[in-house]
């Protein structure tokens, strides 16, 4: 996967089979499966040899070694690559596939959205604003000016060129309220979930 196989920093740990499962270890065993098992899943559970594990336990003595390599020999899967833990394996593969999910169909959801702004279609359902009174068509470029600022400053996202936005604000909505607008934005960026499909106003 892209990004989204990057770390979970956070890993479920069900206490239950746990304790079942290492209640004939020691202390020490316990506590050398643990940091095998926290350092697997922060490298996204790809295989790690015995001498990575015989560094990760900081062993100083063959005593030690010999506890890790029990710990390996029961809890671990041993392939051509280096040892992995099964349980792991099977919940990274389920978080990133879930992840990649909720990431497509947020794209697809800002896609769906800015295709039917491009087409003219509501972006949100949400009453059509009053036109500005004084008839906003027959005003200067200084009061355009005017009402794109106020448009420009009551939005929570600014992203992209300021005079682009200022250019299209006054082809499609210089007989609109300019606070409505900001707001409508400003809803519709609230409902992208994922931060980096912020529409630009730019952009249209």
């Amino acid at each position: 996967m892209s990004k989204l196989a990057n770390k979970f920093h956070a890993l479920q740990l069900f206490t239950d089979t746990f304790s079942a499962e290492t209640v004939h270890l020691t202390n020490e065993a316990v506590g050398i499966y643990i940091r095998l098992i926290c350092f697997n899943w922060t490298k996204n559970t790809k295989p790690f040899s015995q001498k990575d594990a015989y560094r990760i336990c900081q062993c100083r003595s063959k005593e030690c070694e010999d506890i890790v390599d029990l710990v390996l020999k029961e809890f671990f899967l041993l392939n051509s690559n280096g040892y992995t833990h099964k349980r792991l394996v099977q919940e990274h593969k389920y978080l990133s596939e879930k992840y990649q999910i909720k990431s497509d169909s947020g794209k697809k959801g800002a896609k769906n959205r800015w295709d039917k702004s491009a087409n003219g279609e509501t972006m949100a359902p949400s009453p059509i604003p009053s036109p500005i009174p004084n008839n906003n068509i027959n005003k200067t470029k200084k009061d355009k000016e005017k009402l794109f600022d106020i448009f420009w400053s009551n939005i929570t996202t600014k992203k992209g060129s300021k005079h682009r936005s200022m250019k299209l604000y006054e082809s499609l909505c210089a007989t609109l309220d300019p606070i409505e607008i900001a707001n409508r934005f400003n809803r519709m960026c609230l409902d992208v979930k994922d931060k980096q499909f912020v529409p630009y106003v730019a952009t249209g």
